[in-house]
């Protein structure tokens, strides 16, 4: 997809929400393997979701992803000792942030990987602790939407 150059990390709330509009499976269709979730997210975070119309709990499956499924899986094991360190550098800065943005964020300044969040306080820990130079970008589902033609603008 030529509109996005980085891959995208999604931060749970972003999945849940997505699971609640129907779009999560557009979205990752269109991203391809732009799409990436964080084993923290995909594990422990991002498990359920209320269903619009029945108001029921819905199991979000994440657990079959690996490095070669769509939306990917981002774990330490794919890291290179170099990226390794670096991720560990930019997790201990986070101590602010909860656990699935901390492993989220520190993933993506390391990889420079973008990263979607709906949620204003972690938007606001992005950019207070990305590191200098680092080219990863926040950006908010809506906007994301509206660009790859999934909702209307």
């Amino acid at each position: 997809m030529a509109k996005f150059q980085r891959a995208i990390l999604f931060d749970a709330d972003v999945i849940i929400k997505l699971h609640e509009w129907g779009c999560w499976g557009k979205l990752c269709k269109q991203l391809n393997s732009l799409a990436c979730v964080s084993h923290f997210v995909a594990t422990e975070e991002a498990r359920y979701y209320r269903d619009r119309i029945t108001h029921k709990s819905r199991p979000i499956r994440l657990g079959n992803l690996n490095a070669d499924s769509i939306p990917r899986l981002v774990s330490l094991d794919d890291l290179s000792n170099e990226e390794y360190a670096q991720y560990l550098q930019y997790f201990s800065t986070l101590e602010v942030a909860d656990a699935g943005e901390r492993e989220t964020f520190a993933l993506a300044w390391a990889l420079e990987y973008d990263v979607c969040s709906r949620d204003t306080a972690a938007r606001d820990i992005f950019f207070t602790h990305r590191p200098q130079g680092c080219r990863s970008k926040h950006m908010d589902i809506m906007p994301l939407l509206r660009t790859l033609k999934i909702i209307a603008r």
